[in-house]
């Protein structure tokens, strides 16, 4: 896929990206794209040719949707540990000035039709207003998202990426795997949640995390599976439980909405755009970019049809 061999800047630039979760907004994300990312222009180029199957573009919207909830039901737990150790009542600090910053870089993508510029902000505004919707579910949100999990495991790990028709067989196991998976999740949340109990215990799985995932981050698409930080898919809602820290499960949610957007892409049969990237700058942007690639996608689909990307188009 071109991504080995990259240079040490590049190296530091492509952790900085995924080992944050790629498509999960931070305040020095739009930053990071202004100083080593590409324009708007290019990154739509890119997006646009590799969706424009209607079923592709609404699963993607539906990925956006459970993109934003996690990620800023993280900014909101994250921003809570960095309000106590200051000494502030300000927990909602951190994901305000993430929303300002990403709304901004969105409504200054001046290629873009207004519309869709008012979308993203609108997307963004929504999940800030309800980042703390999930921290009271949690536990039952991970019954809903271990379905997820399964179709990413018949497609990535049982199919190894390969596309077999979706038949009987295909369905039947699929529904094999979700039910085995959900009778571990109800055992694990009914004997096992909040096992690990002690502050140092989850100091030291903290922490074991943190390392394993930057050396995962380094290569994150040519790794074996157990390996790359996507094994956080599978992996974090099980810590999270066993320590009773929903910022793992959220956490892993950034790579759970990057490898459904990826099992979007198998079954529409579009070419995935991250793994045909082979410039970490381009990544940046695509990443940086999302909500207004998809939504000008959206709209250039409607408005036009199919085709490559377009500029000329009027709100």
């Amino acid at each position: 896929m071109g991504k080995e061999g990259r240079s040490a800047a590049d190296l530091i630039l492509t952790q900085l990206l995924y080992g944050g979760a790629p498509f999960f907004a931070w305040p020095w994300k739009p930053a990071l794209n202004a100083v080593a990312g590409e324009r708007y222009e290019r990154a739509y180029e890119h997006f646009r040719r590799d969706h424009q199957n209607p079923v592709n573009l609404g699963l993607h919207c539906m990925c956006l949707v459970f993109q934003l909830a996690f990620n800023y039901a993280l900014l909101a737990e994250v921003g809570e540990v960095v309000a106590r150790a200051a000494g502030t009542e300000a927990r909602n600090l951190l994901s305000a000035i993430t929303s300002l910053v990403w709304i901004w870089t969105m409504l200054r993508c001046s290629s873009a039709p207004v519309s869709v510029r008012l979308a993203s902000t609108a997307s963004i505004v929504s999940a800030y207003v309800l980042q703390d919707a999930l921290l009271a579910q949690w536990r039952r949100v991970t019954f809903a998202t271990a379905v997820l999990e399964m179709l990413s495991f018949q497609v990535y790990v049982i199919n190894r990426g390969q596309r077999v028709p979706f038949k009987r067989h295909q369905l039947l196991q699929l529904l094999g795997l979700i039910a085995v998976r959900l009778w571990i999740q109800v055992a694990m949340v009914k004997h096992l949640g909040g096992v690990v109990t002690s502050s140092e215990a989850k100091t030291l799985v903290n922490v074991c995390l943190a390392v394993w995932m930057l050396n995962a981050v380094r290569n994150p698409f040519g790794q074996k599976m157990w390996a790359s930080p996507f094994l956080m898919v599978y992996l974090g809602p099980v810590l999270a439980v066993l320590t009773d820290q929903p910022w793992i499960y959220f956490y892993s949610g950034g790579f759970m909405a990057s490898i459904t957007q990826g099992v979007s892409h198998h079954y529409s049969k579009e070419m995935a755009t991250l793994l045909q990237l082979s410039k970490i700058s381009d990544e940046i942007a695509h990443t940086v970019f999302f909500p207004n690639l998809l939504f000008h996608s959206v709209y250039q689909s409607r408005s036009s049809g199919p085709g490559p990307a377009k500029f000329d188009v009027k709100a």
